[in-house]
């Protein structure tokens, strides 16, 4: 068990609110955010909750994931930097067989092959690569500004992009009514992977996860035409520095054994030393 309950960050005790002499709100609290909602969802719940609009989060999950987000309320946002900096731990699941433009099942299927498997030893004979670190190219839907321009944007006011390598370095094109509108460079960041365990191999129905009302209609369509009643998952544990997209992770795993894969299911456990121990379920 972890002393996360007990611990403090500047003058408040983590998941204790403080209030001053005009009851106004402080403090550091877990939150268990729950898949299909954002992270401002969240926000937005607790600002009603506590009657303040002095509430960010540390550290953002996509509404697909799930678990571990800690909120700052009041004179507690000034430690948000403080709290983004913490390595993280997360439990990811990976589909295997397809890989989409985003690396979760929320993009378009870019390629796929259903009747490619994960093998645990070629997983193995890669992981060497990754761990302790490497150098991991920023996902095309991300929030990473690039000459002024979120990436994200600009992916999704482009029909479609196309990722190329030259001179060792990483180009996309954004590309709209057939034509190439910009071109920029990828920026890649240095990642630290302090665990990268294979933690299991199993399936998933193919009728649960055509209900699910997350995954995009690209892949939708991939998975009714194929008509497999179930498909291929491999599950990890990922503890990793700030600014590692694990669906990123995924797709660069995927490439390393020449098996195409896209993030499932993702939820984080850990920041820092603050675990899911005691967290506020979202009501």
């Amino acid at each position: 068990m972890l002393a996360s309950l007990h611990m403090s960050i500047g003058p408040f005790e983590y998941n204790k609110i403080q209030y001053d002499e005009f009851g106004r709100a402080s403090g550091v609290i877990g939150v268990y955010k729950p898949r299909g909602i954002t992270s401002h969802d969240v926000v937005y719940k607790i600002r009603r909750q506590y009657f303040t609009k002095l509430v960010g989060h540390a550290g953002t999950l996509d509404p697909f994931a799930e678990g571990l987000l800690i909120i700052l309320i009041g004179k507690a946002l000034k430690y948000a930097d403080q709290l983004i900096g913490l390595d993280k731990t997360y439990e990811a699941k990976s589909m295997i067989g397809v890989e989409t433009n985003s690396g979760d099942i929320e993009g378009d299927v870019i390629n796929s092959n259903f009747d490619s498997q994960f093998q645990s030893e070629k997983y193995l004979s890669v992981r060497a690569f990754f761990t302790p670190g490497y150098l991991q190219q920023v996902p095309i839907f991300s929030s990473v500004k690039v000459q002024g321009q979120k990436l994200r944007v600009l992916a999704r006011s482009a029909d479609t992009f196309a990722i190329r390598v030259e001179n060792n370095k990483k180009w996309v094109d954004f590309i709209t009514n057939a034509k190439i509108t910009k071109t920029l460079e990828i920026p890649q960041r240095k990642v630290a992977l302090d665990q990268l365990d294979l933690t299991g191999q199993s399936s998933l129905k193919a009728e649960i996860i055509l209900e699910d009302s997350l995954i995009s209609d690209s892949l939708k369509s991939v998975i009714e035409y194929t008509e497999k009643k179930s498909l291929a998952t491999a599950s990890f544990i990922v503890s990793c520095s700030k600014g590692t997209y694990i669906r990123q992770l995924i797709i660069d795993i995927g490439h390393s054994i020449k098996v195409p894969m896209t993030l499932y299911a993702l939820k984080r456990t850990r920041i820092g030393e603050f675990t899911l121990e005691g967290v506020h379920e979202i009501q």
